[in-house]
């Protein structure tokens, strides 16, 4: 993605040194190009580009805040699991709603001979 954006900033910069040498040289092209016309064009180009980079940049910080909703959440429900295996059980049906596994629901081991 970093590469797109290398070469757009690259044609960016060519440009507007062609522009530059266009408007040092006075030259008038016949199709109407013009040294301004090439200028606007990567000024509106440019202002794109740090747009995207806004946007990036926002997504990336909620993308953050996601995860450590997450995190809290996986945290809080391992508390409520605790709670609730300490207040009634792990053989309980309370247990088995929040989640949790009951005692007489799990694997037995089996020995090796």
């Amino acid at each position: 993605m970093s590469n797109a954006k290398d070469s757009d900033l690259q044609l960016c910069a060519e440009m507007s040194g062609y522009a530059t040498e266009m408007g040092s040289l006075k030259m008038k092209l016949a199709n109407g190009v013009t040294a301004d016309a090439i200028l606007k064009q990567v000024q509106r180009k440019r202002a794109k580009l740090e747009a995207i980079q806004a946007i990036k940049s926002q997504l990336a910080t909620l993308v953050d805040e996601k995860n450590a909703m997450r995190a809290e959440l996986l945290k809080l429900r391992k508390q409520l699991r605790a709670g609730v295996l300490g207040v009634y059980g792990d053989d309980s049906a309370q247990f088995q709603a929040v989640g949790g596994v009951r005692a007489s629901e799990r694997k037995k081991p089996v020995r090796k001979v």
